[in-house]
């Protein structure tokens, strides 16, 4: 059968109903219409609008939080020091053992040595204020800098951060 005897059929059906379910049948085909277009259309439109503004408040509040800790940081890479006289340690062993001193020992997860001078670690949800503490002691006392690091705010836990850090030795 085609099309146009599909809608001869639906005419010829629609036609033979009195006027009153005519206008019934408009009536509910209107809001048949409306609710498809709110459910197709309107509601996932609003749902994504307030999931991406719901993103952009948490990315604004990152970017405050970045802030309020970039002068820390910049203040630990404008220090120097030079290495500690007789320091015969290797890189690795004086990471491991100041990081038990800082009670960073648990936000550790991996420490690896990318040369002679250099050693990459990696911390989880160790809190900001005792790794910023850490990494100024083995500067202070070592002699050990900061070649790169990545900091990540860890949402779960207020005030902790992920990082990854590369130190290196001065000489």
């Amino acid at each position: 059968m085609s099309k146009q005897g599909n809608f001869s059929q639906i005419n010829d059906w629609y036609s033979a109903r009195e006027p009153r379910e005519r206008v019934l049948i408009m009536v509910m085909a209107v809001l048949a219409f409306a609710i498809l277009v709110h459910l197709a259309i309107w509601t996932p439109l609003s749902d994504k609008y307030f999931d991406t503004e719901k993103k952009l408040k948490k990315m604004r509040a990152d970017v405050i939080w970045m802030r309020q800790a970039t002068p820390k940081l910049l203040a630990l890479q404008g220090n120097t020091s030079t290495t500690k006289p007789g320091s015969n340690e290797s890189l690795q062993t004086i990471i491991n053992r100041t990081s038990k001193i800082a009670k960073l020992q648990n936000a550790i997860r991996r420490v690896r040595p990318t040369g002679n001078e250099r050693v990459q670690v990696w911390i989880e949800k160790a809190k900001f204020n005792e790794l910023i503490a850490w990494i100024e002691l083995v500067k202070n006392q070592y002699g050990i800098d900061i070649f790169t690091i990545s900091l990540e705010r860890d949402t779960a836990l207020s005030g902790h951060v992920n990082a990854r850090v590369i130190f290196i030795r001065m000489q």
